[in-house]
């Protein structure tokens, strides 16, 4: 398929700023829709702040393909009455106004960032692309209500769908728990983690532009679903230290057994955060090294490392 123009959605935030340079340093041309004013090396930016269909149907203008990189994650401090509807509101019906747009305008090829939240928070063994969705949260279930609408555009409308579940995307710039953690090692506290033997897979901004370059490109990744990781998982210790290493501070880990850090979590009301530092989730990625030839450039290790050298 010869792309013609890439529109990449949310070029703004943390995963855009990677992915919309990455897409033009490969000789594709790319317009970065964006809130604020910034500017993107290769890109054409365009400022957009509504987000409907008669705002959005001009920006599409010629572009061969969309990758769509808004959602919503977190609600912050906020307190809305129903989660599930501030989520939707966002994940689910943005989404909907974009796809329907891009049926207007005649787009070839939607790219949808979505989550392993749609999968789950964790199996017994590694999730497959092909595994029944279990979502557990809001988002979760926000982002597996999107996937189904968008199919279901999809199949109506004639453009083809390409869909990405990413794990934890880190690299410089990410905020979130990451960033959190970089900041309570360079205080130099202790974290009572040393025990943990859990494994976890997590994924590079880096290598996830690339995935999303040929999901945008190439002929083969119509209609699929890809999971995606670095393919190296690592338990919370050896995340600690690569972190630690990257920051020049030694990593203090003290051992307590992990179902005093459950007790804690249930009686903080932290436990969502206890099950990541403590639990298992990784993923199966040879579907997309199988059928796009993706190969992540950069495991996690070394990824996290340079991750907090840079600044995270």
């Amino acid at each position: 398929m010869a792309t013609k123009q890439i529109l990449v959605t949310g070029a703004g935030g943390f995963i855009g700023r990677t992915v919309a340079p990455a897409l033009a340093a490969a000789g594709l041309s790319v317009r970065a829709l964006s809130r604020q004013p910034l500017a993107l090396p290769g890109c054409e930016v365009r400022q957009l702040e509504q987000f409907d269909s008669e705002a959005l149907l001009p920006q599409l203008a010629g572009v061969d393909t969309v990758v769509h990189l808004i959602g919503r994650s977190h609600l912050l401090n906020e307190r809305a009455a129903d989660p599930q509807v501030a989520f939707d509101a966002v994940n689910l019906q943005l989404s909907e106004r974009l796809a329907e747009t891009v049926a207007e305008a005649g787009v070839r090829r939607l790219v949808y960032l979505s989550s392993i939240k749609v999968n789950g928070e964790g199996s017994g063994r590694p999730y497959r692309h092909d595994d029944p969705p279990q979502p557990e949260d809001c988002y979760g279930i926000s982002k597996w209500r999107t996937e189904q609408r968008l199919r279901e555009l999809s199949e109506q409308h004639g453009f083809e769908l390409v869909i990405i579940r990413p794990v934890l995307v880190y690299g410089v710039g990410v905020k979130g728990n990451l960033a959190q953690l970089c900041e309570v090692l360079k205080k130099g506290w202790p974290l009572p983690l040393a025990t943990i033997d859990n494994r976890r897979d997590l994924l590079s901004v880096d290598n996830l532009a690339e995935l999303i370059r040929l999901a945008a490109t190439e002929p083969a990744a119509a209609g699929e679903v890809f999971l995606a990781a670095d393919g190296e998982p690592l338990s919370t210790p050896q995340m600690i230290r690569a972190l630690a290493r990257g920051l020049g501070v030694p990593a203090k880990l003290l051992p307590l057994p992990p179902a005093l850090l459950q007790l804690a979590g249930r009686l903080t009301g932290r436990q969502g955060q206890v099950a990541r530092l403590c639990g298992d989730l990784q993923v199966e990625i040879d579907h997309a090294r199988r059928l796009l030839g993706w190969q992540p450039a950069l495991s996690s290790e070394p990824g996290l490392q340079r991750m907090a050298e840079g600044g995270h």
